[in-house]
This record gives structure tokens, sequence and C-alpha cells, in this order.
């Protein structure tokens, strides 16, 4: 009987620092697809916010044919919330190989988007 009990002893520190263990890798993990969590959501809305303002450019532009259709001047970096955008009117007459296009550029997130959004 005194034997049994001396290889026994320390058997609940073992499963105890076990638990630790495993307790201690799981909040690892919580903390780390956090971290993610947010990083992706961030990527999300810097995303977002570049594809709305390349709309705004989009629609400025169309604003701005729709109400004078001689108009070429362009619109260079207006502000719009963060970002910016720039519009660039590209027609048959400065270009023979192109039809009529509006070319929109996206300012500060032109990682973001590709650089040239084109609508005919």
């Amino acid at each position: 009987m005194l034997i049994k009990l001396f290889q026994e002893r320390g058997s609940a520190i073992l499963i105890v620092m076990a638990l630790i263990a495993m307790l201690t890798a799981v909040g690892i993990m919580s903390v780390d697809r956090a971290t993610v969590d947010i990083t992706l959501s961030f990527n999300q809305l810097s995303e977002e916010q570049a594809f709305y303002v390349a709309e705004a450019g989009l629609q400025h532009g169309f604003a701005e044919l729709n109400r004078d259709f001689t108009w070429r001047a362009g619109v260079v970096t207006l502000p719009v919330g963060d970002g910016f955008y720039i519009v660039t009117v590209i027609d048959s007459t400065t270009d023979s190989t192109l039809a009529d296009t509006v070319v929109c550029v996206p300012g500060q997130w032109s990682t973001m988007l590709p650089p040239l959004l084109r609508a005919l």
C-alpha cells in the first residue's frame, strides 16, 4: 500500500500542467484568429472605400458629360472622404483608335482597384 502511494505522487500536477498547456494553446489561437479577423475587416473597409471613391469619380464624369457633351477638361484631384479621384476624358478626337471613354483613376487606393476603370 505504501509503495503504491509513492508511485502515484505527482500525477495531479502533470494533469494540471497538461490542462494549462491546452488552455494556453486555445487562448493563443483565439487571439491570433481575432487579429486576422480585424486585419481582414480593415482590408475590406479600404477596398469598399476605394470602390466608392472611384464610383463617385465615374458618376461625376458622366454628370459633366450629360450636362455639357463638349466637356473634355476632366477633374483633377477632387477629394471624397479620405480619398480622392481624378477624371480624365479620352475620346476619339484625341485618339482615333478609341470610342468615347471616361477614365476614372482612384487616387489614394490605386493598389486596391485596377488602375483604370473604363466605362463606355
